[in-house]
């Protein structure tokens, strides 16, 4: 059996590029590059000063800036611009969320689209969750 790899690419959860008209840009043009998916960070809390020495950027700055979109409404945005693109958790941190609200938000993305929502989840023994793969589809 020959797999087909598939590409995909995450958006912005902050700074200049993450304001709602880029993000569709970005979708948009995504989709029409045939890119199959795309990943959305969960990183909600940033410590305001980092003095240590950024080991992904040239000059060892940390390049984000602003405000952090929250995860679950990032992947509801998106879900309303795209039709065919994967929506993908970058690694869902769950004790940031109530679980069950969690599950709750994630049924009706994954329906509002004709994309499908895959869900990683991290720290589940913590919380008590069993490991999931994908969100539940609704129709």
């Amino acid at each position: 059996m020959v797999w087909a790899m598939r590409y995909g690419f995450y958006l912005p959860t902050r700074g200049q590029t993450a304001t709602p008209e880029a993000l569709e840009t970005l979708v948009r043009r995504g989709e029409s590059l045939g890119f199959a998916s795309v990943m959305i960070a969960d990183h909600l809390v940033f410590p305001v000063t980092i003095k240590s020495r950024y080991p992904y950027t040239v000059s060892g700055d940390f390049p984000g800036q602003g405000d952090v979109l929250d995860q679950l409404s990032l992947m509801a945005f998106v879900a309303a611009k795209t039709t065919r693109l994967r929506l993908v958790t970058s690694v869902m941190i769950v004790p940031y969320r109530n679980p069950v609200l969690t599950a709750t938000l994630l049924s009706p993305t994954s329906s509002a689209s004709s994309s499908e929502t895959t869900t990683q989840y991290t720290r589940l023994r913590r919380c008590g969750m069993k490991r999931a793969s994908k969100a539940p589809r609704v129709r």
